[in-house]
């Protein structure tokens, strides 16, 4: 049997805590991004273009670049938005892009930022593989693992960023997930997974995937 830490005893004021986070990180990322509007990529050079045919319509082209961004005007401006603190992790492999911690909150929330075309389709896209999903879970404890989804447009030259299009959920609570016994990746369909959720801690959420993977391998 689970038993929650002593820093944590009542389920329910674990989700309210997790709710505030969720609603505060949105209302953080949004201004943020609506400040920073978008990302510049392409430079000109003597009037030599670094891309001739214009930036590759690809996310994996500039997810590197919105997350560093996003990361360090929340390391800026965390005094603004109420943030005690926020930390990198010590490999660019973690499971996260950075953790932050609220003022008035106890728990710690771990951050995975992906970035997606505003005009993709609604399909299953990759989460993380699902093993060290449910390793990281067990070792965070209550503390949420929360993906921040961010939407942008593809100009010529880069990015412009649609912040109220901005997907934020945490992984526990997803309703609407498949394992992919190719790829061994959990997926989610990202366009649903903020409003089509179950509300639950993170060892309800490892035994659930242990179970989808045993009966999907």
């Amino acid at each position: 049997m689970y038993l929650l830490s002593s820093a944590f005893t009542d389920r329910n004021q674990i989700i309210i805590y997790i709710e505030d986070g969720i609603n505060r990180l949105r209302n953080v990322i949004k201004d943020i991004l609506s400040k920073i509007k978008g990302l510049r990529i392409i430079s000109m050079n003597n009037n030599v273009k670094s891309f001739p045919y214009g930036l590759p319509n690809f996310t994996r082209s500039v997810s590197w670049i919105v997350e560093k961004s996003l990361v360090q005007n929340l390391m800026k401006y965390r005094r603004l938005y109420g943030i005690r603190s926020i930390n990198l992790p010590s490999s660019e492999l973690e499971q996260y892009d950075c953790l932050i911690e609220f003022n008035g909150n106890p728990l710690r929330f771990y951050i995975n930022i992906k970035t997606s075309d505003i005009k993709a389709e609604n399909r299953y896209d990759d989460i993380s593989k699902a093993r060290r999903l449910i390793e990281f879970l067990a070792k965070i404890g209550e503390n949420p693992l929360l993906i921040v989804t961010v939407k942008v447009e593809f100009i010529y030259d880069g990015i412009i960023f649609h912040p109220d299009k901005t997907i934020i959920y945490n992984v526990a609570w997803l309703k609407d997930f498949k394992y992919n016994p190719h790829n061994r990746n959990l997926q989610t369909r990202t366009l649903y997974a903020e409003r089509n959720i179950e509300k639950r801690l993170n060892y309800e959420f490892i035994q659930i995937l242990k179970q989808l993977i045993n009966t999907s391998s």
